[in-house]
């Protein structure tokens, strides 16, 4: 924010709640004002879906994570809880166990593997529970997790697997193209969507990484200059 304002940049606080174009000209909308202007660079990103489990904040990204991108190196031989509630959370066990960990309990809230799955965690040596967990254990790092039932099983880790929302209520009724998952926008080489003038970084196009994200707005800002220059 520093380094933004030192170039004059001008940095608002607030939510924006939608985006209009009208003709050449770009309207955002907040709940107390409007801004106009040719382009706009769209870094929403998403917020994750932070199960109800007592004391989960007291250990948030410590020792409870949700980026296996991001913090699959802390899971590096250590007594590993993955709670989740779809077979990916069963892939992801597998996948971290070849990469991480030999020791993995996986937590289901409810029964939705598969037999074939079931075995293959056998197999793995992957321990697999289904219930709801009730609070995480410990002082300065998660010990154990209890579920509802009263079982308690020891960890070190635990990698919190419930996927995320995007942040992009603002954009509907832009009409904007999304690629085949329904999820995520189409973006050119440039990052601009399917409606000229608009660029969409991060998340919303595909990669959750913060310096994924600085790189493409880069490449958005550059392109944005170049249009701009020629004006």
């Amino acid at each position: 924010m520093e380094q933004a304002r030192s170039f004059g940049v001008e940095v608002i606080r607030g939510e924006v709640t939608s985006v209009r174009k009208n003709r050449a000209i770009f309207e955002v909308f907040t709940d107390t004002d409007t801004y106009a202007g040719r382009y706009v660079v769209v870094s929403t990103g998403g917020r994750e879906n932070i199960p109800e489990i007592e004391n989960i904040y007291k250990f948030f990204a410590k020792t409870i994570v949700t980026c296996i991108d991001c913090d699959g190196y802390h899971f590096t031989g250590k007594k590993t809880v993955i709670i989740g509630n779809s077979i990916k959370s069963a892939n992801l066990a597998m996948g971290m166990r070849d990469m991480y960990s030999k020791d993995i309990t996986l937590i289901l809230c409810t029964d939705k593997l598969p037999d074939d799955y079931k075995e293959e965690l056998r197999d793995e040596g992957i321990a697999y529970v289904v219930g709801r967990p009730k609070r995480f254990l410990g002082s300065e790092t998660v010990e154990a997790v209890e579920m509802a039932d009263g079982t308690v099983i020891p960890c070190e880790m635990v990698m919190s697997h419930f996927g995320f929302k995007l942040n992009d209520q603002f954009l509907e009724g832009l009409n904007l193209k999304k690629e085949s998952d329904n999820r995520t926008y189409q973006v050119n080489r440039d990052f601009e969507s399917s409606l000229s003038g608009l660029y969409i970084v991060g998340p919303l196009c595909g990669h959750d990484q913060v310096v994924i994200a600085a790189g493409e707005g880069a490449i958005a800002a550059l392109d944005i200059k170049k249009r701009l220059l020629e004006m």
